[in-house]
């Protein structure tokens, strides 16, 4: 059973997994996750169809599933935390609890090449369709305190390169997460302004803005933690992803394929999505939703892994420079601009 560790000390939360060096790793060389491969899966319990001129949701059986789809979702083949009743808890100085939850993978597209960098701009609205009608199923469960929406992507020929989101539902709030919004609280009574908000104001136009939209920004962090690390944001204060209308997830499908579309022609085609916002339960905090993107092949040294000091080979304002102008480039393209 998975768990969920606290450290010692500073009380920092592991998820440590289920020992599984004995379960053979199949998807490396075949995808199950592209189209025709349905019946390699479990059976989807939310199916985007495009039908009829419009987006059709449907699910799949145990004796037949869709074929004509262009987003499913379905549990993970290999979960990371799932539900076990009889799991326990373990008291000081080895505190831990079971990681309660469960662990669901949104495939974004039928084919295996429509990354997030390179799929069209409504492939990718179905997957934050989709994506976005799984997390709010998933609020419902009992004692689901937060779900994680997050993407790692590498190119190659397994299932891990297929473009998915993976959804994990946790019984406790991720400790940055729960980081955020106090800093954002504490920040919002003291100025009576959201921190992000306030960073918008200070960003838009400015030396580390790569590529706007009329309601959304993309830019690097004034004090990055990574080389190759940005945001995209909504301009006005928004607490909820999962509140955004069809019309908006479109908008924001759009910057995201052109801010990562600049990112793999200059950076790499090797990187993390991750969703931040509050709790559906906790909606009373400030917090303002937004999306962290960074290189899937960083790695740390020792100042930043004993100190907590991030080392960065140049100044953000350069790199924001290289970022819009690759984006930029996507726009036009996916614009059909010469």
């Amino acid at each position: 059973m998975p768990q969920l560790r606290s450290d010692y000390i500073s009380k920092s939360i592991s998820l440590i997994p289920e020992d599984t060096k004995n379960i053979p790793d199949d998807d490396r060389d075949v995808c199950k996750f592209c189209a025709g491969n349905e019946s390699r899966t479990p059976a989807a319990e939310l199916v985007l169809v495009d039908k009829y001129g419009g987006i059709v949701k449907t699910s799949d059986t145990e004796e037949e599933r869709s074929s004509q789809w262009v987003a499913r979702v379905f549990k993970s083949p290999r979960p990371i935390i799932y539900d076990d009743p009889e799991a326990g808890y373990s008291d000081e100085p080895l505190l831990a609890e079971p990681a309660h939850g469960s662990h669901y993978v949104v495939v974004t597209s039928p084919k295996h090449d429509d990354a997030f960098h390179s799929a069209s701009v409504s492939q990718i609205a179905n997957g934050l369709i989709a994506t976005q009608e799984q997390m709010k199923t998933l609020y419902q469960g009992k004692g689901i305190a937060y779900v994680a929406a997050y993407s790692n992507y590498t190119e190659g020929k397994g299932s891990i390169s297929h473009p998915h989101m993976e959804l994990l539902s946790l019984s406790r709030v991720p400790p940055v997460i729960e980081s955020e919004m106090r800093v954002t609280d504490m920040v919002f009574d003291e100025l009576g302004i959201c921190p992000i908000c306030r960073m918008i104001g200070v960003e838009t136009g400015g030396p580390r803005q790569i590529i706007t939209t009329d309601s959304y920004i993309a830019m690097v962090p004034w004090a990055p933690k990574k080389d190759a690390e940005f945001l995209i944001l909504p301009k006005k204060h928004q607490r909820s992803f999962l509140k955004l209308t069809q019309n908006q997830l479109k908008e924001l499908a759009m910057i995201i394929r052109c801010s990562l579309g600049g990112f793999s022609k200059e950076i790499g085609k090797a990187y993390t999505i991750a969703f931040h916002m509050a709790p559906e339960r906790k909606q009373q905090s400030q917090f303002h939703w937004h999306i962290e993107v960074s290189s899937f092949e960083q790695s740390y040294g020792a100042l930043t892994t004993g100190f907590g000091v991030y080392t960065i080979s140049r100044p953000p304002e350069r790199i924001a420079e290289q970022l819009g102008k690759a984006a930029r480039r996507e726009m036009a393209n996916v614009m059909g601009v010469k």
